[in-house]
């Protein structure tokens, strides 16, 4: 478990290496700040790691006498999974309970739906528009993104779901509570290898990894459609994709803001298609 939780966060910050700056008619330099978290929960999850190696061993001791300390682990992690799939049960019924009324907004996001949407060109084709029955957000310069933001839709507790295609490129996602002139917010991003992350952003481009994961439920690969919704609920943020329950972070940073979606380029231009956009105020 630490050996993969160590690797995953490598991936991290082999994903995360490059600067992201924001991308619009005015271009603001911004550096990402990810080797010192990554450093801290690499710590976190070692001690972690010892005070579960410390707990089993006490366990062992207490209930099995002279059973092995492997045993009392294997006894562990079948209590955790059970632990776990009841905790995916209870999302997943957040889920439903959360998505079955009448959205407070929706739109299939084939045009303007006059709700302050970020609507901007750039010099090299990318930007927000409205076009083949979609709004996209794209970007063609490396380790720039691409924000669009419906400044009207301002919301606190809520679910949002959202249709995403990656047309070209690596990866996309949905922006929420965004604030101080776009420059702070959260945003759930998938990429095109099966990865997502749910990242918290400062003073235009200062990243913190709240969340970050690889799921065989995305769909991998340009033109396919993912389903991403999200439920946030005070300081507790819950991710989903194609209506399956993901991961959850719990942070206070931001507690209200407006929505919007974003394109990233890593390396080779990307064009993000979003449809269908669902909202209801929790």
């Amino acid at each position: 478990m630490l050996i993969a939780a160590i690797i995953m966060l490598t991936l991290l910050l082999a994903i995360s290496g490059a600067s992201l700056m924001y991308y619009a008619g005015v271009i603001h330099p911004a550096r990402m700040h990810t080797q010192a978290t990554a450093t801290a929960l690499v710590r976190q999850i070692t001690n972690h790691h010892a005070t579960a190696t410390a707990a089993v061993h006490n366990n062992s001791t207490a209930i099995a006498g002279k059973k092995t300390a492997s045993k009392a682990t294997a006894i562990a992690h079948a209590q955790a999974t059970t632990y776990a799939r009841a905790s995916d049960s209870s999302q997943q019924k957040l889920y439903v309970q959360s998505t079955r009324g009448k959205p407070t907004f929706s739109s299939p996001l084939f045009f303007d739906t006059g709700d302050n949407w970020d609507i901007y060109p750039t010099k090299d084709g990318g930007g927000c528009t409205f076009t083949d029955n979609a709004l996209h957000s794209s970007v063609f310069q490396d380790s720039y993104y691409a924000p669009c933001i419906a400044h009207d839709l301002h919301v606190q507790n809520f679910a949002l779901e959202i249709q995403m295609t990656i047309l070209k490129g690596e990866e996309g996602g949905v922006i929420f509570r965004s604030n101080a002139n776009d420059k702070n917010f959260y945003s759930f991003r998938l990429r095109c290898d099966g990865t997502y992350g749910l990242i918290l952003t400062r003073d235009d481009g200062h990243t913190t990894p709240l969340v970050y994961d690889k799921n065989t439920l995305i769909k991998n690969g340009n033109g396919k459609t993912n389903i991403v919704t999200i439920i946030a609920r005070a300081n507790i943020i819950y991710l989903y994709i194609n209506k399956h329950y993901v991961g959850s972070a719990s942070d206070n940073t931001y507690r209200a803001g407006s929505i919007g979606v974003l394109a990233v380029d890593r390396q080779k231009g990307t064009d993000v298609a979003f449809n269908n956009l669902r909202l209801w105020k929790l």
